[in-house]
């Protein structure tokens, strides 16, 4: 009986330190929005309960949740047209030359969450708490899908790119 309370409680406090660090990658989300979204994908939770009976470490099922969900969200739920603009909008952010492109509130909203989120993401590998695989992925599944690849395209890229790693000679 207390193993199963004990039990219990461990669970809890991994869906809860879970949901925690999902709120915090997307922290620059509407929190109405953040539960919408959750709401949206029920699948989270069994797969929650399946991530802690396995003893995966919950900050890389956090990454590994967001990456999936923020994937196939911004895919399904943006127009291709906002994509390209949150697109060119992290192009010129990484190429501070370049002037920043005129965008609608929409695309600056999402190109400030996905920002934040690879901020968020390089906190937590600095920090010691996720592996810098885990962040590649998450950023692996964003802009993949803001280039409007489906889930399987996006895993196929990933699958190409570790083999390129782990074949060819490094020059």
């Amino acid at each position: 009986m207390f193993h199963a309370v004990n039990r219990w409680r461990e669970r809890r406090k991994y869906l809860r330190t879970l949901k925690a660090n999902m709120s915090w990658l997307l922290i620059e989300l509407p929190e109405p929005m953040f539960e919408k979204i959750l709401a949206s994908y029920p699948g989270i939770k069994a797969a929650a309960h399946t991530a802690f009976e396995q003893g995966t470490n919950v900050n890389e099922e956090s990454v590994r949740v967001v990456a999936a969900v923020m994937g196939e969200f911004l895919l399904q739920g943006l127009s291709a047209a906002t994509r390209q603009q949150i697109i060119s909008s992290l192009r010129s952010a990484s190429q501070e030359q370049q002037p920043a492109p005129e965008i609608d509130s929409a695309a600056a909203l999402w190109t400030n969450v996905i920002t934040t989120m690879e901020r968020q993401a390089y906190f937590m590998v600095q920090a010691g708490k996720i592996d810098s695989h885990w962040r590649d992925l998450l950023m692996s599944e964003v802009l993949g899908a803001l280039d409007g690849q489906i889930a399987d395209e996006r895993s196929q890229r990933r699958v190409f790119r570790a083999l390129d790693d782990a074949l060819l000679p490094k020059i």
